[in-house]
Parts: C-alpha cells; sequence; structure tokens
C-alpha cells in the first residue's frame, strides 16, 4: 500500500538537522501506522508496536520500500517533511519481532503444572510435553515475540495461589538466564453429570491460574 504523510518536530537549541531526523522518524511511524491498517489495531501488535515505536520507526526501512522525501519546510520553529512510501504489511509482524529481539532480547521460562482427568477419577498425568493450556500459553509468548528457556528445574507442585516454595524459584532464577518466569496452575477436568449428559455430551471444565515473575526484582 502506497501511503503519504507528514512528520514534524521542533527545532531544539537551534539544531535544525537533529529536527529533521526526528520529523523523519515521526514520519515513518505514521506512514506504518497508516499502511500496516488492521494488522496494527490487533493487539498482539498494537502491545509491541507502542514498546518499541521509536526503534521500529528507525529500523523500517525494510518495511517502508520506494521512500520519496520532500524538502525540509521549516515555520515557527518547527521543521515539517513529507514522505511517501509503499507498506509492507506482511512484513511488519515480523519487523517488530526482530526489533525486540535485537534490542530487548526478552526471555520467560515456563513452569507449568497441568493436570488432566475426570471429575469421578483422580487426575492424570500430563499426557505430553506440554498440556493444551500450556501449549496455548507458549504460543501467545511466541507471537509476543519471547524466546522460551527451560527453568531447568522440574516442578510438580504449585499453590493454589499459583506460587512455588522459595527454594526452588530461586534455583530457577539461577539455573535460567531470562527475564521472566511464567507459574501456572492448570486443569482440564471432564465430566458426564447434568443437563449435557442426559444428552450424550461431555461437560469440560478447563481453569488456569498464571503469575508473572520480574527475575530482576521478583514483583
Amino acid at each position: 500500500k502506497t501511503v503519504t504523510v507528514s512528520g514534524e518536530a521542533a527545532i531544539v537549541e537551534g539544531n535544525q538537522d537533529s529536527a529533521v531526523k526526528q520529523a523523519k522518524r515521526e514520519a515513518r511511524r505514521r506512514a506504518l501506522e497508516e499502511g500496516a491498517g488492521t494488522r496494527v489495531t490487533s493487539n498482539t501488535i498494537v502491545r509491541n508496536f507502542q514498546m518499541v515505536s521509536d526503534e521500529i520507526a528507525t529500523s523500517a526501512r525494510g518495511v517502508l520500500v520506494d521512500e520519496t522525501w520532500g524538502n525540509p519546510e521549516v515555520k515557527d520553529g518547527v521543521v515539517t517533511i513529507s514522505l511517501s512510501a509503499k507498506v509492507s504489511a506482511e512484513a511488519l509482524e515480523q519487523a517488530i519481532c526482530a526489533v525486540i529481539k535485537a534490542n530487548h532480547d526478552p526471555k520467560v521460562a515456563l513452569v507449568f503444572v497441568e493436570r488432566q482427568g475426570s471429575s469421578d477419577s483422580p487426575y492424570k498425568p500430563r499426557l505430553a510435553e506440554r498440556g493444551p493450556i500450556e501449549a496455548l500459553f507458549t504460543q501467545s509468548l511466541l507471537e509476543s515475540c519471547f524466546t522460551i528457556v527451560e527453568p531447568g528445574v522440574k516442578v510438580t507442585e504449585i499453590s493454589r495461589d499459583g506460587d512455588i516454595p522459595k527454594e526452588v524459584m530461586d534455583k530457577i532464577v539461577e539455573n535460567v538466564d531470562a527475564q521472566y518466569i511464567l507459574i501456572g496452575k492448570a486443569d482440564v477436568v471432564q465430566t458426564e453429570h447434568g443437563m449435557l449428559a442426559q444428552a450424550g455430551m461431555k461437560s469440560i471444565y478447563v481453569g488456569a491460574h498464571v503469575k508473572m515473575i520480574d527475575t530482576s526484582n521478583g514483583q
């Protein structure tokens, strides 16, 4: 999609060159917002886009192509410059993650206990490496540009409030190279009671309690 936008910036302490650079960053940001359309309005993209908007603006040449700049105009101490460019919406999502990982490298360790079973029998052990609820969180984190790292400590029980013993947490923090630890407890329970059972259908209860810990301060 081809868009035409303008960016502006105030001239501070007479430094017009710096103002032109800032105006170009603003123009690129506006071009991305306008050209990417509905992609920018999705929850994941909005969150990430706002977090690294300036970094994306300076790294946008892979997303903005065929840039054509107008001549800078100065009025009342403000520089304004126009930009016409083609925006590749399909490349925007990859660009966002590339910029985030290059500048922040966000990593998270998952400590997840997931039980599966029925209301009439004890919970069964997990049937796979990752249960269905943990898989949902894993996919969401990957789509939000996180790198998943292994905690290196086996955890078999998490409290109702989503806590694990302090000594276990300390060991995980010591083992992992990650800014965050996601502690999760999930239950997938089948029941054959009530109106659904009378209709020959099964009811499935799914519940999860998760807590994300910042390893730098324990909050």
